[in-house]
């Protein structure tokens, strides 16, 4: 078992979570404006390849460490936590604000705790059930009285969200559960290969290369993507496999409920007012991360909760 498992949740691995959160509350901002110049498959595809680009030396790097029997399990991490999802996510955003995006995608702890239970068989207890409801409550909170206009003529467009975010979750538990001894920076790297060679076809298929040296919109569009690419997807995922190995998946999954506290904060440099509404969700939000993170509490102090064998 690894040295970092189990419920110490120190202050490095608090830091790691806000600097995720702050990474991947900016996001949805950079797919939206990405979405001005280029179409949604263009952006998927071209998000997935630029980041296959910057960890292709990781691949050589880790050649010894990652045996082919473990392609398989590879392929579907980095199909479940990053291929599909940019697919849905890019299709998703033409029809829905970024903000609303963003709080959907805090269903993700939600979607780990309960496909951890269902089919990797995690045990759990009546604490984190009740963070990840206080704190997926408090980021609904914060975008309904935030009076983020919802068209719900477009609801469909928020299941492609409710899909992507189920993906994540499931590949939260596969991590923690299948791959916990290969380093993240490999499970990185070789993830986003064997995605990113049907990626690269795809944008191959879009016709973005013929027409990039002669759109001005196309390009402007490529500084937003290259940025997303390189810093929320490449740089982050690596620091999120390694915050998930080092504590838990719950724990990981947390920190998409940091994401609307993010916004809002954001909204506040921005000149937005923050009221005591805001302050409602935002106590809701930690104080449901506080119970989900927090250890059972048995007669053994010493002992853990562990997935089931």
């Amino acid at each position: 078992m690894s040295k970092y498992r189990g419920a110490n949740y120190g202050f490095i691995n608090w830091v790691i979570v806000f600097a995720l959160a702050l990474t991947w509350g900016t996001s949805f901002v950079l797919i939206k404006h990405s979405l001005m110049g280029l179409e949604r498959f263009e952006v998927a595809s071209l998000r997935i390849v630029i980041t296959m680009t910057v960890l292709l030396p990781f691949v050589f790097i880790y050649r010894r460490r990652v045996t082919r029997a473990r392609y398989p399990l590879l392929f579907l991490s980095g199909f479940l936590g990053s291929g599909l999802p940019a697919y849905l996510f890019s299709t998703a955003q033409q029809h829905l604000p970024s903000s609303i995006a963003g709080v959907l995608n805090a269903l993700t702890p939600v979607w780990a705790l309960v496909l951890g239970i269902l089919i990797f068989r995690h045990k759990t207890h009546l604490l984190q059930v009740l963070g990840v409801v206080l704190g997926f409550f408090g980021a609904m909170f914060l975008i309904v009285n935030g009076k983020v206009q919802f068209d719900w003529e477009h609801l469909q467009y928020a299941f492609y969200i409710i899909i992507a975010t189920a993906c994540y979750g499931a590949n939260l538990n596969l991590v923690r559960s299948k791959l916990s001894h290969v380093p993240p920076i490999a499970i990185v790297a070789y993830a986003f290969l064997l995605i990113g060679i049907p990626a690269l076809i795809i944008l191959i298929s879009t016709g973005f290369f013929q027409r990039i040296g002669s759109a001005p919109a196309a390009q402007h569009a490529m500084l937003y993507i290259s940025t997303l690419a390189i810093v929320g997807t490449a740089g982050a995922s690596i620091v999120f496999y390694m915050l998930v190995q080092r504590t838990s998946t719950m724990f990981g999954a947390m920190t998409t409920y940091l994401i609307p506290v993010v916004a809002v904060i954001w909204g506040l440099f921005d000149g937005e007012s923050i009221g005591w509404s805001h302050a409602i969700g935002l106590a809701l939000v930690l104080l449901g991360v506080y119970f989900a993170t927090r250890k059972k509490i048995k007669e053994n102090p010493a002992s853990e909760t562990q997935p089931a064998k």
